[in-house]
């Protein structure tokens, strides 16, 4: 079974207008999708793998790849897709669709690793993401790979669960799979900005790859909608954010699949 959340994409679907994108409506065929959907993990999930409450206002909880594979609660089915999804074959499926443009954006990462980037070393990511925020923790892979499922938890207030940033500096791609349940219309879109080119005047509290609205422009709206696969590869002009969510007893949810270097380089 073709378990590839790339499946379905060819060169010509990336939008390269400000930074290499890629938007997939109906990325799984309906019989795959609709069986990991049903077997998503609940909140009571996350919270036994996570030992921890689901009770912050819509917060991003995350299981890692490593958790999930060692949880009896998450099925085989998608033990299978976690591990295709963080495995050498899905990413040279990236190689051949973003190739081009990781060595154009990204011109000295081959140095760095001293490989071309078809023969980048690749493992599954062991550190937690309270490890990830120290810059200490080295691997001697190339790229730490991630399946992640993801829940932005109920929403008491509207709020957005993410403003305007980059992603993590030493991250090479980002991949969003969004998983709705039909009944969730409550928002949490994926929103796209452009630099102005305003000097920024102030710094933004949260640190330098957070940005100030009044610095950016809206350039395009995905909707959050169940099926639907963003890829995208990380530079500095891959800004984004996600719109409101309105008060809602539902999560948000979905699978993030990552690929980071740990070693020093540095993509935005």
């Amino acid at each position: 079974m073709n378990l590839s959340v790339l499946q379905k994409v060819k060169k010509e679907d990336i939008d390269t207008t400000y930074f290499p994108l890629l938007v997939i409506k109906n990325a799984l065929p309906d019989e795959l999708y609709n069986e990991l959907e049903k077997t998503f993990p609940n909140s009571n999930i996350f919270e036994e793998i996570l030992n921890e409450k689901i009770d912050k206002n819509n917060f991003a909880y995350r299981i890692q790849a490593l958790k999930a594979l060692e949880s009896p609660k998450i099925t085989n089915l998608w033990k299978d897709f976690i591990k295709y999804h963080t495995s050498n074959n899905f990413f040279k499926e990236i190689i051949n669709l973003f190739g081009e443009h990781i060595k154009e954006l990204h011109p000295n990462f081959e140095k760095h690793i001293k490989k071309s980037l078809e023969d980048t070393n690749i493992e599954i990511r062991k550190n937690t993401v309270e490890e990830d925020m120290n810059k200490s923790f080295k691997v001697k892979e190339d790229l730490s790979l991630d399946c992640q499922f993801v829940i932005n938890s109920p929403v008491l207030t509207t709020t957005n669960v993410i403003d305007h940033h980059l992603d993590m500096p030493n991250e090479l791609f980002a991949c969003l799979f969004y998983m709705k349940k039909d009944e969730d219309n409550f928002g949490g879109d994926l929103e796209i900005y452009k630099h102005l080119g305003k000097k920024r005047k102030t710094v933004h509290e949260r640190g330098s790859r957070w940005y100030n609205k009044y610095i950016l422009e809206k350039v395009r709206t995905i909707p959050y909608e169940k099926n639907t696969l963003v890829f995208f590869i990380n530079c500095p002009n891959a800004l984004h954010a996600v719109s409101a969510r309105k008060k809602t007893n539902l999560c948000r949810r979905y699978i993030s699949i990552l690929g980071k270097n740990y070693n020093g380089f540095e993509f935005c």
